[in-house]
C-alpha cells in the first residue's frame, strides 16, 4: 500500500475539516484496516461497515433488495447507493462505497469491482475497477489499494 495515498487523504481531509466513512463489499474491511493507519485516523475516519450479502445491503445501506439481488449485490448504482449510505449513518462528509466479485469471473462482468465516492448525497466518482491480479486474496488488496489511490485523486481536486 502506497502510504502517499493514505497521507494525502488524512493531509485534505484534516485541512477541510472532514471525515471519510466506507461500506465494503468486496474488500471485506480491508478499506477499513488500511485508513485506520492513516495518519490522525481518529480525527478522519469515522469508521465503516462490510455488508457481504444483499440482505445486509438491504438492512444496513438501504440498497434496493430485488434489484440487489437479481445483480447478485453488484452493480455501480449498488455502489452509489452504499457511499451515500454511508455516509449518512456515519454522519460523514465523504462515503465509499465499494462492491465486486474477488473470489470469481461472473459470466457477464469478470473480476470487477464498482467503486463510488460521494459528497453527502452528491455523486463525485462513479468507476468501474478491475483486477488482473491471480488470486481471491491479492484482487481484494488490488481493488482496496486502487480505491484508496482513486479517493486521494478525487479529494485533491475536489472543493471541499
Amino acid at each position: 500500500m502506497e502510504s502517499k495515498d493514505l497521507a494525502q487523504i488524512s493531509e485534505i481531509l484534516l485541512k477541510h475539516q472532514k471525515t471519510v466513512a466506507v461500506a465494503e463489499s468486496v474488500t471485506s474491511g480491508y478499506l477499513q484496516f488500511l485508513l485506520s493507519n492513516a495518519p490522525e485516523a481518529g480525527t478522519i475516519f469515522q469508521g465503516g461497515i462490510t455488508a457481504y450479502n444483499c440482505g445486509q445491503k438491504a438492512k444496513h445501506l438501504a440498497v434496493e433488495p430485488i434489484y440487489a439481488i437479481s445483480r447478485s449485490g453488484v452493480g455501480q448504482d449498488i455502489s452509489t447507493q452504499m457511499a451515500k449510505a454511508v455516509s449518512r449513518l456515519f454522519n460523514a462528509y465523504v462515503g465509499v462505497g465499494i462492491t465486486g466479485f474477488a473470489d470469481h469471473s461472473d459470466p457477464e462482468q469478470g473480476v470487477v469491482a464498482y467503486l463510488s465516492i460521494a459528497y453527502g448525497e452528491q455523486e463525485e466518482l462513479a468507476v468501474r475497477l478491475s483486477s488482473a491480479a491471480a488470486d481471491f486474496r491479492s484482487r481484494q488488496i488490488d481493488f482496496a489499494e486502487q480505491t484508496l489511490k482513486l479517493l486521494a485523486e478525487t479529494l485533491g481536486t475536489v472543493a471541499l
